[in-house]
């Protein structure tokens, strides 16, 4: 029932005031709400609410210019902070739970940090400051150890769009997901088209048309409103760079079946740099998106002539991508084979020569085992057939993520003596 006073007119005019908000939460909600009631907006609310959008989506997917975009991106880094640290306090918490908290956490922080800043007459190089020099260093020390240690859990867009920047938040996804009645109007701006371009782009390149599968109320309808949104934008004659971003949804869902997918994995030492990489960045965020077949990926790693071809053909780069994607898989799937591979990383590393290549496998060595507790195998690598370099490259990591053991619940700090007491012998 509608009540007898409303106007659409006058509510229309409160949600540009809400997206007008100084707080990035209530202008989200002031844009949504917009885009779903663009048929009754009229012709100058649209106007506003292009001019609002563009502005909330640059907020969100832009390098920060101004004192708002500072604040925001150390919001966005209290919340990698925070998410990482609950995981580790609380990890039987559902994800969505855990990354809700998380944001609250932030928001408290943010509200001294913001408070603070303003007593600034130049605010910004404070908040750099307080984000280089404290946030950042405190937030890739837990990172570390959440990554090795913490309790596997199922994907969530809530979870991972916080984490990682090519959503622009859970903001920004929720937003482009809920664009499209938007859309002709927003491409006809000089302000908002570029940066709806920019967004609608990073995030086809990231992951196709496929998003997490929902995994709980949040973000219900988002994945179905994503992908129906990326074939909207392919088949808009005004959105640009139609047939590059096609051709990476292809790709994108020919990788979903294994044949096609383990084609690709047994070409990749032979093809060029551009292939390769664009392959690899398809396979990574596949496994982040838990929409990678599993076995093609570890037959081709396992085999110890491949390694040898890899070692030989791909750059550091080319091997981060690679071994982030398997250690992915064998974390969120629990593979058949997920007990075998922190050995693969033992051959690997028996054919590495140089610090750079170590750090990489050491890496995937230790999320690899820590995933199966196997911490057991951490003692080989003080064996005569590893290089000083490897031996080395472990203490290294070890000593890292023993540093804040003190501030980590008990049952973390037990698994963290574990591997030093095996990686340290």
């Amino acid at each position: 029932m509608v009540h007898r006073d409303f106007s659409a007119s006058a509510a229309a005019q409160k949600l540009l005031e809400l997206a007008e908000s100084n707080h990035p939460l209530e202008q989200f909600q002031g844009c949504k709400a917009l885009c779903q009631l663009w048929p009754e907006l009229s012709s100058a609310q649209r106007t506003n609410a292009v001019a609002r959008i563009g502005e909330f989506l640059s907020l969100m997917f832009d390098e920060p210019t101004n004192v708002e975009g500072h604040l925001w991106q150390c919001r966005r880094l209290l919340v990698r902070h925070y998410l990482y640290q609950c995981e580790l306090y609380e990890p039987g918490w559902p994800p969505d739970a855990i990354t809700a908290l998380a944001w609250k956490l932030a928001d408290m922080v943010m509200e001294v940090i913001t408070l603070r800043a303003g007593t600034y007459e130049e605010p910004i190089p404070y908040i750099q400051r307080i984000c280089e020099e404290v946030i950042l260093p405190m937030t890739q020390r837990r990172e570390l150890v959440a990554r090795l240690i913490r309790r596997p859990s199922r994907q969530t867009l809530y979870r991972l769009a916080s984490l990682d920047e090519n959503f622009g938040s859970p903001f920004g996804i929720g937003l482009l997901c809920e664009i499209e009645p938007a859309i002709p109007q927003l491409l006809e701006s000089s302000v908002a088209s570029p940066v709806l371009t920019r967004a609608v782009a990073k995030l086809i390149i990231a992951n196709g048309p496929f998003l997490p599968a929902p995994q709980s109320v949040l973000f219900r309808s988002a994945s179905d409103q994503w992908s129906h949104l990326v074939e909207t934008w392919l088949q808009n004659d005004k959105a640009p760079d139609q047939e590059a971003l096609s051709e990476c949804v292809k790709q994108s869902r020919e990788f979903v079946d294994p044949e096609r997918l383990t084609e690709a994995i047994r070409i990749l030492p032979e093809a060029d740099k551009p292939t390769r990489v664009a392959i690899l960045y398809q396979v990574d965020r596949l496994a982040t998106l838990e929409q990678l077949p599993h076995d093609p990926l570890w037959k081709a790693m396992s085999d110890e002539a491949y390694q040898k071809s890899m070692l030989a053909s791909f750059d550091l780069q080319d091997l981060k991508l690679a071994i982030n994607a398997i250690v992915t898989v064998q974390q969120s799937q629990s593979p058949e084979w997920s007990w075998q591979l922190p050995y693969a990383f033992l051959n690997a590393l028996k054919l590495t020569t140089t610090p750079e290549l170590a750090e990489v496998f050491v890496a995937g060595l230790l999320a690899s085992t820590c995933r199966r507790q196997a911490y057991s195998v951490l003692t080989r690598i003080n064996a005569a057939e590893f290089s000083p370099i490897v031996v080395n490259k472990l203490r290294l990591y070890v000593d890292a993520i023993r540093w804040p053991e003190k501030a980590l619940p008990s049952y973390a700090r037990v698994l963290i003596r574990q591997i030093a007491l095996r990686a340290l012998r």
